[in-house]
């Protein structure tokens, strides 16, 4: 019987040994992995705020470029879709999408009477490109009717340069006309 409980006492120190080395182990490994949640709580990745930051400014630029695009649109529209009744009416409109120089020298442009013949003007197609910050190429498809005589489809060029505070047009100039 000696024989054996020295042997179960001995088989019973090794338990409670493995035991104590395994629990010492545990502690360690659990202070480790509470350091390096600390460590990934507190190390924040510094491309982050760079990449919002970069997302931000190009949501804002795209939203610039859509208001931008959209009142180039619509001021085109309103003065290139016309008749003999609106003919002069038009250039009020324009001052909606016109700074002030802008609108000077279109309202210059326009006769302040109503033609004495049937005119009527259609845009068929208008497209915008931009090609530089709030400076824009736009291509406007027109076909004028006078009288009961329809003409070729006119494409006319135009630059437009816009302000980005005002989001009005600064200018505007026709580069060139063509038969479509």
């Amino acid at each position: 019987m000696k024989k054996e409980t020295v042997l179960s006492w001995s088989i019973l120190i090794i338990l409670l040994l493995t035991c104590g080395g395994l629990a010492i182990k545990t502690f360690q490994l659990n202070q480790e992995l509470t350091s390096a949640k600390k460590e990934i709580v507190t190390k924040k990745e510094p491309e982050k705020p760079k990449e919002k930051a970069k997302e931000t400014k190009e949501s804002k630029e795209l939203t610039l470029i859509q208001n931008q695009t959209q009142v180039i649109k619509e001021f085109f529209e309103s003065q290139y879709n016309y008749d003999t009744k609106n003919y002069t009416s038009r250039v009020d409109k324009a001052s909606n999408y016109l700074e002030e120089n802008a609108l000077s020298q279109y309202s210059s442009d326009v006769p302040m009477e109503n033609p004495a013949i049937s005119i009527t003007s259609k845009v068929s197609d208008l497209k915008i490109g931009r090609f530089s910050p709030n400076n824009y190429l736009v291509a406007i498809t027109t076909q004028y009717t006078i009288e009961q005589d329809t003409g070729v489809p006119i494409v006319q060029i135009v630059t437009v340069q816009m302000n980005e505070e005002t989001m009005k047009i600064e200018r505007f100039d026709t580069l060139g006309s063509l038969p479509n």
